[in-house]
């Protein structure tokens, strides 16, 4: 969560438990790619620097970055609003209290 919140795409290896099912719906979302094994569920180097460098440098990384950009902003937006909500909300409180 970390990462959409300052923005940075997410190269998904995943291994067990909720891993894989969370690197499908980061992927799914657009914020992520996740490195392809193999038969036996090994990810070989290759993939790794082939993933790598189109995260870094190739279309697909700008397009995460742009995706998780934007989602980036929603979130702030939200948490902002949020954070707002509960402030009036201490202020009445206080407001109530005081009477």
């Amino acid at each position: 969560m970390e990462s959409i919140d300052f923005g940075v795409p997410i190269i998904a290896m995943p291994i067990h438990l909720d891993q894989p099912m969370i690197a499908r719906l980061i992927v799914e979302l657009g914020v992520a790619v996740e490195s392809v094994r193999d038969d036996d569920g090994k990810i070989h180097r290759e993939e790794i620097a082939e993933t790598l460098n189109g995260v870094i440098t190739g279309k697909t990384g700008e397009n995460l970055r742009d995706q998780v950009r934007d989602i980036s902003k929603n979130l702030k937006s939200i948490r902002d609003e949020e954070m707002d909500a509960a402030a009036q909300e201490l202020i009445q409180l206080c407001r109530n209290s005081n009477k």
